[in-house]
């Protein structure tokens, strides 16, 4: 189950897209209009990070669909609940040497951490190419 954190544009878009191909995704973001917007579209919404990570569903997937500015916030909030095997992506476009700091926090504990950037846009596609 992928369990998006951030619900703004880019990660209400990714959820969409997910769900358009048959893979089982909820999601949680702060903000209780992103949380509306996602589920009008069909997204089960979490109201906490807590109920975010109790939903059922292994493996256990936390994206992060936050700007890199947050995504510290979101780790600490975030890590007494992740539990080994878990794996955290980071789609926050985080400067690398903050994520291989994050991968070895995270590894300490049996997570896994991948830092995946995120480019092309609200739409998610690569202009020109109508990628996804």
């Amino acid at each position: 189950m992928m369990r998006l954190i951030g619900l703004g544009r880019m990660g209400l878009g990714m959820a969409r897209r997910l769900k358009g191909k048959g893979l089982a995704v909820s999601g949680f973001d702060p903000n209780p209009e992103a949380r509306a917007r996602a589920e009008a579209a069909g997204i089960p919404v979490a109201e906490s990070l807590e109920a975010l990570a109790r939903a059922p569903g292994d493996p256990r997937l936390f994206w992060l669909m936050v700007p890199h500015e947050a995504v510290e916030a979101v780790l600490e909030a975030l890590i007494p609940l992740l539990r080994p095997g878990d794996l955290v992506a980071d789609g926050g476009n985080s400067f690398y040497k903050e994520s291989r700091r994050r991968a070895q926090v995270l590894a300490e504990r049996g997570v896994g951490f991948v830092d995946v950037g995120i480019s092309g846009g609200v739409r998610g596609e690569v202009e020109g190419y109508g990628l996804m």
